[in-house]
């Protein structure tokens, strides 16, 4: 018996950002995998301990016909990247607007 679900969708965000290079230095270091990830933000938000918060990750892998993408929540992304990681990420951002 196979399960069906409903895939996870991205909530709405401002932006996006590749973030490959941290997803592969936490998961997979030597990019066995060849797997890409992309992260989604909200830019207007507080509480987070600064105004940009990672709302959810698009991890994508496989090859020609094999190809498969996976979204998942903040929640889980903070398991798989850590807290830390995703502190950085969002301060990173941060920094990157308020420089425009």
């Amino acid at each position: 018996m196979a399960f069906q679900f409903a895939p996870y969708q991205i909530p709405p965000h401002d932006g996006t950002e590749d973030i490959t290079d941290l997803w592969i230095e936490e998961t997979d270091a030597e990019n066995e995998r060849g797997e890409t990830c992309e992260a989604f933000f909200d830019d207007e938000v507080s509480g987070y301990g600064c105004h940009c918060a990672l709302v959810a990750i698009r991890v994508t892998g496989g090859l020609g016909v094999d190809t498969w993408s996976l979204n998942l929540p903040r929640d889980i992304a903070m398991k798989l990247l850590n807290p830390m990681t995703v502190t950085r990420l969002e301060r990173q951002r941060a920094d990157r607007l308020d420089d425009e």
